[in-house]
């Protein structure tokens, strides 16, 4: 666990997801739960060794499955965005059984599995939603990227941002539904001198500068233009498995790792067809 900031924690350790929390007069406001069964309880118990009031409220900076399975162990009222709030509401069943298979890699995280259920926002909001929690202020502001309900969670006063899926730099970026020129857009925003010294904490890794976002926005904006060129010869949605090797070579990964890039890259170009396909007149740039 890393203070960032007087009160505001971080854990990277966990896998798959990096967590936050927010201390306040009135409870602890958390910031994206961890997946697995162990790494929650750790999580929890940790905040409540260093506070032991409750757990008020629980964001979920989108609605990725990493960062949503764990609220069920933090008993508090959940809060996103309407569109992630949407997706949470309709998984079916079977998104449980197959996160459960993928979770159970020893016999306790198999008992525990077994008790998974989605928790969906109790608390949703369209465009900005400002947090009273004692005597912080929190303010969430939808900025659609990595998917169309992305959240960002801002703590003015501490300078400090937890902008989930928003920005990777170490690894493929992860996009289903997300809408890659606003994407681009929040980052070039992220990156103008309002946020000069702020801390930025991405959904995966430790915090990084605004500048340090130049590289995904490089490799966005060319994977726009290479699927737009696609769609302008009138191509079909399977043919973006042409542009993976491409890509494959803008992030380092594992060699064990290779085939589930491949799906979350074709996951991302397919995305980016579907959204260039569905506004012709929107220019790649």
């Amino acid at each position: 666990m890393r203070e960032i900031a007087p009160g505001v924690f971080i854990e990277t350790d966990y896998s798959l997801v990096t967590v936050g929390a927010i201390s306040t007069t009135n409870g602890w406001v958390c910031i994206d739960t961890p997946p697995y069964p162990r790494d929650a309880r750790k999580w929890k118990a940790d905040l409540q060794s260093l506070d032991k009031m409750p757990i008020r409220y629980v964001i979920n900076t989108d609605h990725h499955r990493d960062r949503i399975l764990g609220n069920v162990w933090f008993e508090a009222p959940v809060v996103a965005h309407e569109a992630s709030a949407d997706v949470m509401f309709n998984l079916k069943n079977a998104f449980l059984t197959q996160s459960a298979e993928e979770l159970n890699i020893n016999d306790a995280d198999l008992g525990e599995s077994s008790m998974l259920r989605i928790v969906p926002p109790q608390i949703s909001y369209s465009h900005s939603l400002v947090l009273y929690c004692g005597e912080r202020v929190i303010t969430l502001n939808h900025r659609p990227g990595a998917t169309a309900g992305s959240t960002w969670v801002t703590l003015p006063d501490e300078k400090v941002i937890f902008v989930g899926d928003t920005i990777v730099t170490t690894q493929h970026p992860y996009m289903t539904d997300g809408v890659s020129r606003s994407w681009l857009v929040n980052l070039s925003m992220l990156r103008e001198d309002r946020y000069t010294g702020w801390t930025v904490v991405p959904g995966r890794g430790n915090v990084v500068s605004p500048e340090e976002t130049a590289p995904l926005s490089e490799y966005l904006r060319q994977t726009r233009k290479q699927v737009a060129g696609l769609v302008r010869a009138d191509r079909a949605r399977s043919d973006v498995s042409v542009l993976i090797p491409d890509c494959l070579s803008s992030f380092e990964y594992e060699s064990e790792q290779r085939e589930d890039i491949q799906r979350r890259i074709k996951a991302m170009l397919e995305a980016i067809y579907e959204e260039l396909r569905a506004n012709p007149e929107e220019e790649a740039e």
